[in-house]
């Protein structure tokens, strides 16, 4: 599949995001993921795309950003929310605590290092690199631990999440192929950049 121009895909994209709204469900939406919900409108996700991603991509990227048109793929992405829920909320649960430890224990090192970089420039390269240090081990220390929280609880997230998602996967699949014929190689839709 050879795109169009960047011009031409954009002024397709903008047509077939027409009247859609927050919430609507798209292919493509991120180029390593299938199909996931709008969060916010296609026009800012069309204006990122031409904004910040590489020139060489553009026009793919457009190409294949469209809204679902399958109802049972609808269907399907609403089961497998409803039954991944208590699995989301539980993970955002860890994390969110997790990650306020991490900057709770960091916040005293970070306060010490604004107040030691604060001064001169000149007298701020001497002071600055055993503050940055200090912080650096503070930093670490909370990291790693956040880190450890945050994997056990992705991998139970995962472990949670990975039967719904198979479900879903058997009713989308069939769909996309339908919908969006295109290069996604089951992770990816440039599956030749990662060789």
């Amino acid at each position: 599949m050879k795109p169009h121009s960047i011009k031409v895909e954009a002024a397709a994209c903008r047509k077939a995001w027409q009247n859609k709204r927050i919430g609507t469900i798209a292919w493509h939406l991120h180029h390593e993921t299938l199909v996931e919900k709008l969060t916010e409108s296609a026009s800012n996700r069309i204006d990122y795309i031409l904004s910040d991603k590489p020139k060489s991509e553009q026009a793919l990227r457009l190409r294949l950003f469209r809204p679902v048109k399958s109802k049972v793929v609808a269907a399907a992405r609403a089961k497998y929310h409803r039954a991944v829920a208590p699995a989301q909320a539980k993970y955002d649960k860890v994390v969110v605590a997790a990650w306020a430890e991490y900057e709770k224990a960091t916040a005293p090192a970070q306060a010490e290092y604004d107040k030691v970089e604060a001064p001169a420039q000149a007298e701020y390269d001497k002071a600055e690199a055993p503050a940055q240090a200090e912080y650096d081990k503070v930093a670490a220390a909370a990291r790693a631990k956040y880190d450890k929280v945050g994997a056990a609880a992705w991998a139970e997230y995962h472990r949670a999440v990975a039967p719904a998602q198979a479900k879903c996967d058997k009713v989308v699949a069939p769909a996309h192929k339908k919908e969006c014929p295109c290069p996604w190689d089951g992770e990816t839709i440039f599956p030749k950049a990662r060789r």
